[in-house]
């Protein structure tokens, strides 16, 4: 027995992620099994094949092997599944599925001998089983193709292969037919995201692959006669058809397929296998090049056949010959130029290319915002806002009062006391049964008012003057308690006056996203205020702040801004909220009232530090290891009861060289000796310290925020810097402001990147001084080129914040020539964020740039950050397959994140936009059912989830996909409906079993699907096509008889339809004397396109039943009408008297078209865009 096993690994970060993991458990792997994972399975059966779909959330390794007649898919972690479940879903192929001994494996027995394939898609791991004929006698090349892995190495070339003579773009080999050459059977298959091809070898053939263009070009190292016979039918999706030619002792195989697709060749066993996967552009194929008859004559020489290399002109195949299919028309061969950055004459200029460039985009359907600048919170509102119902609940409480807001998604709130009510506004629009919530609330509250807005609510609550609002959140929902307490933020945002700012004088509030500015008048004041809500729980103003020409008041939640002027103006930025003056200058001055309260509280007292003096512990790089060697020294000489302090000293010099594994190796020794060390400041600042520089931020902040170093301003600075690097610069910039000089006295090798970080965070949040002031102190360090990397970045954030976008731009390129990684992937975001805001690039070569930094910076939050800002723009831009892939990488990657979840859910509100909302229409039916089957798991529980599909359903009959279309509805109606719904989707299944001729399964869906209680309109729907099912079945008796009586107008039809195909014209005769009737047509009068047809189909009935009286009667009533119609001619033939009993109605078909039937009705709505579900 041939038993083989292949182990795959996803890619090399896991491969080290998970070496590791084992290198620390060590033995507690036996030991302590792993919890197993629920793994979500999927099945399929395609073409005979069983395909087995484990759809793992992470990367996991695998291995696959077929022993004993069994076949076994071994995992690198534990899993869970019903596996005998699966096995019943494909029991034509395996049976008996069971979970491994270890837990971490499944095995199902087969039933007959099968070809096996295991490959990843995404995370998820496919085995595909493919039925093949016993075995033939065992040969020494042949293996089974199980026996391969699915991803093994070919040689692949990024040219066009070159055989002899080099061969034009457009062009393939025709070579002479090997008569007595093996033949080789070629099959293929058809998957939701690829096409797959088979070449049946029976033993080894070395081969090589090219792919140029949708041109594939296969040389295999032998002369076969391979049939490529089958991929000329035209019916191959992916493929436009295939030639092989024998040349000398090779054979050379060309394959059209589209231009975007990504080809995949691999062997299987003996077996080669060539997958084309679902492109990102158009999905038709190429045209086959033309052919080029093989020559007699010797190769021309090297030098030669480049020059005709050189010369060939670079044309693009011919269009593929038949209907042209409207598609989305973007560039889709040619990938958006790169963006370039400003030479001296103005014009951007070149990049070194960093990374991999994107793939060539698809078209778009979508418009970038108007203001990259804004927050997205504060974009424009399209459309007309509809205020849904608020879900608010009031609690009454001992001397209190309580409100709960629910909310479906994140929603900015702001809380407040003004002229004495309690204030409470969001950014969205609701609509609160104030009468229902003031029975709630009691007499806690005097009189609840709800305030018109409309893109907001705005509610005031008069109650105690000593209630005051606090917040609270409990999942999206906002809890606003009111009770005797002081009006304060939990996190006071600073108040920046900025009267020398590049945009004109100005005051600048940091904070993240912030809402839209709401314009609220107070009609118990009688002025007018502006709310803007926040997202971040408890941030509010602190203080009031009065200015000459508005004033910002203290808020537990969100700004108010209370204007004195006419000309003042609120927005919202995506680092903060600024406002200022149209048309007058703000009178205001550098020194903000919050920040003269904190240079005097610093100026006050002195900073509290746990590591005194750390500059002295600094040692120059040559005499680092004379000093190490001095202070290990004192520790191992010290007695056993006094190691402590030495030790202490020896890791204080560890961290102030930078040494932090060292430092934390050290303090864990000394803990582990005296555990109540862990509770002293010294400690908790050294390991935290230590872990911010292993870039552990979470570990660094436990060891920062715990109650030992409470008042510690070492800590919090430390503190601040971690939740910097964790993303909330916003938040953390108050607190480096405050604690900043600390970092003035440490030595180098902590001074540079802390003040690094400092001034980018000061930059970044509107402290222009206070960046100035940390980058003028750091130049004087004699910084390292990678430092000096850092600096230049955090200079560009500084003159871009002094408007200065030349000169940041430019110090950003530079950075872009340094060796600094970090440093580049930083300015690369500045910069393009840059150039776009200054619309001197567009979303397309923003993505670009976007696309370069996938590849070249990995594994922290800003990877998540570019991938979250790269996928917004691919959903901008209407590249909705892309962006959701590229969301679901972030939401996957960084799933421990806080923002993780928002993320989620804006894939989930962009697929319902798409396939609820009719988004989807907008773009090519292929490509949205390609995004459907992508991301099917966004699919909503429940009724929105069945009209889901149903919405897919109607676009897979758009086009032609009926099978498709028919295998969504038939689950539907199986598993998911009842009543009416059942019997309404029933008949739509019908018609599509009747549209694609499966008559008997239209006939079994009617039957299966006859509810009770149904409406007559459907009622008579389901009796016609069911009509129309029994004429496919050759039971045209049985037809009329159901139809008998009933006399609509798709019933006549029904019958004529009978009458005329069996020849019994008096009787067509008379059913299209009725339909004429029905379609309104008058003697005397014009006549429409189905009049003049249904009166010249009644015209050839009569003719052949011998009704000359009544084609007299039909001239004379219609003959001046039909002359004008586009079946003149064919009517004037008809009618003539030699014709009365004799006419073939064949003689007329040049002139007549195609004769109206029942089902014409259908067919002609769904091509005039009517979807199915429309139809009953």
């Amino acid at each position: 027995m041939r038993m083989s096993k292949h182990l795959h690994w996803p890619h090399k970060d896991f491969t080290k992620r998970t070496l590791g993991a084992v290198l620390v458990l060590g033995c507690a792997v036996v030991t302590t099994p792993l919890l197993a994972e629920q793994v979500p399975i999927r099945t399929e059966t395609k073409d005979g094949n069983a395909i087995i779909t484990f759809g793992w959330t992470d990367p996991v390794a695998y291995t696959h092997e077929v022993r004993d007649g069994r076949v076994e898919i071994r995992f690198s972690r534990p899993i869970e599944g019903a596996f005998n479940e699966i096995a019943a879903k494909l029991g034509d192929v395996i049976e008996d599925g069971r979970a491994g001994a270890d837990g971490r494996s499944v095995s199902f027995r087969l039933k007959r001998p099968v070809e096996a394939f295991a490959f990843y898609t995404g995370t998820q791991v496919t085995v595909e089983l493919v039925p093949k004929e016993p075995a033939p006698e065992d040969k020494s090349a042949a293996k089974s193709a199980l026996n391969q892995p699915s991803d093994a190495p070919i040689l692949a070339r990024s040219k066009p292969l070159q055989v002899g003579r080099p061969l034009a773009p457009a062009q393939a080999v025709v070579g002479t037919p090997a008569t007595d050459a093996p033949r080789i059977r070629v099959r293929t298959g058809e998957h939701p995201d690829y096409t797959r091809i088979v070449f049946d070898f029976e033993g080894q053939v070395p081969f090589e692959t090219a792919t140029d263009n949708g041109v594939v070009t296969m040389r295999f190292a032998r002369p076969f006669n391979i049939e490529t016979e089958s991929l000329n039918a035209g019916n191959i999706r992916l493929i436009g058809g295939g030639r092989s030619a024998v040349r000398g002792s090779e054979t050379i195989v060309t394959l059209a397929v589209p231009t975007t697709s990504n080809v995949r060749a691999f062997r299987a066993g003996p077996k080669i296998v060539v997958d084309v996967r679902e492109p990102t552009g158009s999905v038709e194929p190429v045209s086959l090049p033309a052919v080029v008859a093989a020559s007699s004559t010797p190769a021309p020489s090297p030098a030669s056949a480049n020059a005709e290399t050189a010369s060939a002109p670079n044309e693009a195949p011919a269009p593929a010959a038949g209907p042209v299919t409207p598609v989305e028309t973007a560039a889709v061969a040619q990938p958006a130029a790169a963006p370039v950055a400003a030479n001296e004459d103005g014009r951007p200029r070149a990049l070194t290319v960093e990374g991999t460039a994107p793939p060539a985009a698809a078209a778009s359907d979508g418009d970038p915002p108007s203001d990259p600048e804004l927050s997205p919170r504060a974009l424009p509102v399209t459309g007309v806002q509809v205020a849904e119902p608020a879900k608010v609940t009031a609690f009454p409480g001992e001397d209190q009062l309580a409100f709960r807001f629910d909310f479906a998604e994140p929603v900015a709130a702001a809380t407040f006391r003004r002229g004495g009510a309690v204030w409470i506004v969001f950014d969205k629009p609701l609509t609160v049964d104030t009468a229902a919530l003031q029975v709630q609330a009691g007499e806690a509250a005097f009189e609840i008012l709800q305030l018109p807005s409309d893109a907001a609510t705005v509610l005031r609550i008069r109650t105690s003057q000593r209630y005051n609002p606090s917040v609270s959140r409990d999942g999206l929902a906002w809890i606003i308690d009111l009770k005797d307490q002081p009006l304060q933020a939990q996190t006071p945002l600073p108040v920046n006056a900025q009267p020398e700012s590049p945009v004109g004088a100005r005051v600048f509030i940091p904070v993240p996203e912030p809402g839209r500015p709401i314009p609220v008048t107070d009609i118990n004041v009688g002025d007018n205020f502006v709310v803007v809500p926040v997202i971040p729980l408890g941030q509010g103003v602190g203080l009031d702040h009065q200015f000459p020409q508005f004033k910002i008041q203290l808020a537990a939640q969100g700004v108010i801004i209370n204007p004195v002027i006419d000309d003042l103006r609120v927005r919202s930025l995506r680092q903060g909220i600024e406002i200022s003056a149209s048309g007058v200058q703000l009178a205001i001055s550098n020194v903000s009232d919050d920040a003269a309260a904190h240079a005097q509280l610093a100026a006050s007292r002195p900073m509290v530090v746990a590591l005194q003096e750390l500059s002295r512990y600094y040692a120059p790089t040559n005499q680092i290891r004379v000093v190490r060697r001095e202070m290990e020294s004192a520790v191992s000489s010290a007695p056993e009861k006094r190691k402590t302090a030495p030790r202490l000293e020896l890791a204080k010099f560890f961290l102030a060289n930078a040494y932090a594994p060292e430092t934390l190796g050290v303090v864990q020794v000394a803990i582990s000796e005296i555990p109540l060390l862990e509770n002293d400041p010294v400690v908790r600042v050294l390991r935290g310290a230590s872990s911010f520089l292993l870039g552990r931020y979470q570990e660094a902040l436990v060891d920062l925020t715990h109650e030992s170093v409470a008042g510690n301003d070492e800590a919090r600075l430390w503190a601040a810097a971690s939740r910097a690097m964790l993303g909330d610069r916003v938040g953390a910039a108050r607190d480096l402001r405050f604690t900043g000089s600390i970092a003035r006295d440490y030595p180098r090798a902590l001074k540079m990147p802390l003040g690094i970080l400092i001034a980018e965070v000061a930059a970044e949040t509107g402290d222009g001084q206070g960046a100035k002031l940390f980058l003028d102190a750091l130049n004087l360090e004699k910084p390292t080129p990678s430092e000096r990397a850092m600096l230049k970045y955090a200079e560009g954030l500084l003159m871009q914040l002094d408007g200065d976008f030349e000169t940041a731009i430019s110090l950003w390129e530079d950075v872009l020539e340094s060796e600094n990684r970090p440093a580049r992937a930083r300015a690369r975001v500045a910069r393009t964020e840059t150039l776009l805001k200054l619309r001197r690039i567009d979303y397309r070569e923003a993505i670009s740039e976007y696309e370069k930094l996938r590849f070249a910076w990995r594994g922290d939050k800003m990877e998540f950050d570019n991938l979250r800002r790269l996928g917004g723009m691919y959903l901008d831009e209407g590249y909705y397959r892309k962006g959701l892939e590229t969301l679901k990488a972030a939401a996957t990657n960084f799933r421990e994140l806080p923002e993780a979840p928002e993320i989620t859910k804006l894939m989930s509100d962009t697929f319902n936009a798409l396939f609820l909302e009719k988004e989807a229409d907008q773009i090519d039916p292929v490509k949205a059912i390609a995004i459907y089957n992508e991301f099917k798991e966004l699919t909503p529980a429940g009724a929105r989830g069945d009209q889901m599909i149903r919405n897919l359903a109607d676009k897979l009959v758009e086009v032609d996909l009926l099978d498709r279309a028919a295998d969504l509805l038939k689950a539907q109606v199986q598993f998911r409906l009842v009543g009416e719904e059942k019997a309404r989707v029933g008949a739509r299944l019908a018609l599509i079993y009747t549209l694609a001729q499966e008559f008997e399964k239209a006939l079994d869906v009617l039957g299966g699907t006859n509810e009770p209680n149904l409406t007559l309109e459907l009622v008579q729907q389901r009796r016609h096509l069911q009509a129309r099912v029994l004429m496919g079945l050759n039971r045209q008796n049985d037809a009329l008889t159901l139809l008998a009586d009933d006399a609509s107008e798709p019933a006549e039809l029904l019958r004529t339809e009978i009458y005329w195909d069996s020849g019994k014209w008096l009787d067509a005769s008379r059913s299209l004397r009725l339909l004429v009737k029905l379609s309104g047509a008058e003697d005397g009068a014009p006549v429409n396109q189905v009049q003049a047809a249904r009166i010249l189909s009644y015209a050839v009935a009569l003719t052949n039943s011998g009704g000359e009286r009544a084609i007299a009667q039909l001239v004379r009533d219609f003959a001046p009408a039909m002359r004008e119609s586009t079946y003149g001619e064919a009517f004037q033939l008809v009618t003539a008297p030699s014709t009365v009993g004799v006419l073939d109605p064949a003689t007329v078909s040049a002139k007549v078209a195609e004769a109206e039937t029942f089902l014409t009705a259908y067919r002609d709505k769904l091509k005039d865009g009517i979807p199915l579900s429309s139809l009953n």
